[in-house]
């Protein structure tokens, strides 16, 4: 979650609330002069969010209907966030987006994802481009980005349309050098901010935080794992230590007499540890499959996830075996070490 490619930029973008429609042109022109800001765009939301508007398209006005994402974002949108144009153009934003065929009916220009255009069967990239679905009217398609994740991780990339629309932008998407000077740079905009939206609060988020809050269940539960894994392997190793400990004890004599036989230190640490290895080996047997069971069944929750492989399990099995090894090598290498005539001389 925290690696995947999710189709467009997510480091130095930050998202600033607007205060107002009036003046984001006046904030826009002095934001573009302040050092460390390279390209600022103003839309309704990021293209990842849980705050999409949703409609239905079709390939034409009578046909089965398909549900779509519908994001709103001027024509810097894409550079900002690094889409990647496929086919087509960007539209120039003009203050409406509808323009008038041939035919003199009013038809609204979109950019619209890969899936789209799988979705509703309009050919390839290069195909699509000037192609007219219905979208509550005639839409024409003037340009096709690659596909982006629209939602988080646990569902799929959805048919995607992306249109201008001035009147519902909430927010500015800022993107700054890499190189900038970061608390300089984020004084510097909030100063402007704040001299043309006088009335609001300003707040901003980065992008990469925002995406990050989407996974705060998951983020809490791989927590959780890590300390109660460690707290069971803790507690086992106890209790093979214990075990160990109590075994050595009562076959301390018999260790003593394979000794004074001849049989080697080697030999009598087989002797101790193969039967708490078998142990060790069964559980495992038995705990690999009903773990695949599970793991693989909460996996089936997210659209994009990876695959518990054999390799997997093996490497866990090595290190509870190494564990095990460990906890079980300190006692029996003391009892073997041991000399006999201590544990024989009072027989």
């Amino acid at each position: 979650m925290s690696n995947n490619d999710l189709g467009f930029e997510t480091e130095n973008i930050i998202n600033v609330e607007l205060g107002g429609q009036n003046k984001r042109h006046a904030f826009a022109n002095e934001l573009k002069q302040v050092r460390g800001v390279e390209d600022i765009s103003f839309a309704r939301s990021s293209p990842i969010s849980d705050d999409h508007w949703w409609n239905t398209i079709s390939k034409t006005e009578n046909a089965d209907c398909q549900s779509v994402c519908a994001i709103y974002g001027d024509d810097h949108f894409y550079d900002v966030y690094g889409l990647r144009l496929l086919s087509g153009h960007i539209p120039q934003e003009t203050g409406n987006n509808d323009l008038v065929d041939s035919i003199g009916k009013s038809v609204t220009k979109v950019v619209v994802n890969e899936k789209l255009l799988e979705t509703l069967d309009l050919g390839s990239p290069q195909e699509a481009v000037g192609k007219l679905f219905w979208w509550d009217g005639d839409t024409e398609i003037a340009g096709v980005v690659a596909d982006f994740n629209t939602e988080p991780l646990k569902y799929a990339i959805s048919p995607t349309l992306i249109i201008q629309d001035h009147n519902v932008y909430t927010h500015a998407s800022i993107r700054l050098e890499s190189d900038a000077h970061l608390s300089e740079t984020l004084t510097q905009i909030e100063l402007i901010w704040k001299k043309h939206f006088t009335d609001g609060v300003y707040e901003f988020q980065f992008l990469d935080t925002q995406i990050d809050s989407f996974y705060k269940s998951e983020t809490r539960l791989y927590i959780l794992f890590r300390i109660f894994a460690g707290l069971a392997i803790l507690i086992s190793c106890l209790g093979l230590w214990g075990l160990v400990t109590f075994v050595s004890q009562q076959r301390t004599k018999e260790i003593g007499i394979r000794k004074v036989l001849g049989a080697s230190v080697n030999a009598i640490l087989w002797l101790l540890s193969k039967d708490f290895f078998l142990q060790i080996l069964v559980a495992f047997a038995v705990a690999s499959p009903v773990t695949y069971y599970f793991i693989n069944d909460w996996l089936q929750n997210f659209a994009f996830r990876i695959d518990i492989g054999w390799e997997t399990f093996v490497i866990t099995g090595m290190f509870l075996l190494t564990v095990a090894s460990l906890t079980i090598s300190v006692q029996t290498i003391k009892a073997s070490v041991t000399n006999p005539v201590n544990s024989l001389r009072s027989e």
